[in-house]
């Protein structure tokens, strides 16, 4: 059974994770490219933690990263979605992106980001949209750029330090 679907953009459907895509999951955790700067403690855990982690987000805050779907042919290219972070002791409303290698360098991640960030400040009614991520994580940080994303300081987030940038402006990029 399919999850619920949330967005669709141009090239993307974003649904919500169901119990059928632990195998992706495990994919997604197990591969140390894609993780390199998500804790270690993350990956230790294991992917049944991480999905049940984000079913938890849909059912407490009503969002969480989704399965991000292409749409040409159903290939699941990775989660792109929003999550609830205590960020300096303020909850905000975060948007995150993480594919599989494969589909880096593609846009996937600026597209179904800029649909998210949208979503967030129209639909759910928030301020702003933040994106935490690690000072030497260049290409996220250019993802974040690209969705007109400007630096706010940095906080302390899963035990490690992270940029943080955000908006309060939905970009023009793809999604409906």
């Amino acid at each position: 059974m399919a999850g619920r679907q949330i967005l669709t953009t141009t090239r993307l459907i974003l649904r919500e994770l169901t119990a059928g895509d632990l195998p992706f999951v495990a994919d997604i955790l197990a591969h140390p490219e894609v993780m390199a700067h998500y804790p270690d403690w993350i990956v230790a855990e294991g992917p049944q933690a991480w999905l049940d982690r984000q079913l938890q987000r849909y059912t407490g805050d009503g969002y969480g990263p989704w399965l991000a779907l292409r749409l040409e042919d159903d290939a699941p290219v990775g989660q792109i979605g929003l999550a609830r972070q205590d960020v300096n002791g303020s909850w905000e409303t975060e948007v995150g992106y993480l594919l599989q290698r494969p589909f880096w360098g593609h846009g996937y991640a600026t597209e179904g980001a800029a649909a998210c960030i949208r979503y967030g400040l129209e639909t759910l009614g928030c301020s702003r949209i933040v994106a935490l991520i690690r000072a030497e994580n260049r290409p996220s940080q250019a993802v974040a750029e690209r969705l007109g994303m400007d630096q706010d300081g940095t906080a302390l987030h899963a035990g490690l330090e992270h940029r943080v940038y955000a908006t309060r402006v939905a970009p023009e990029l793809g999604g409906r």
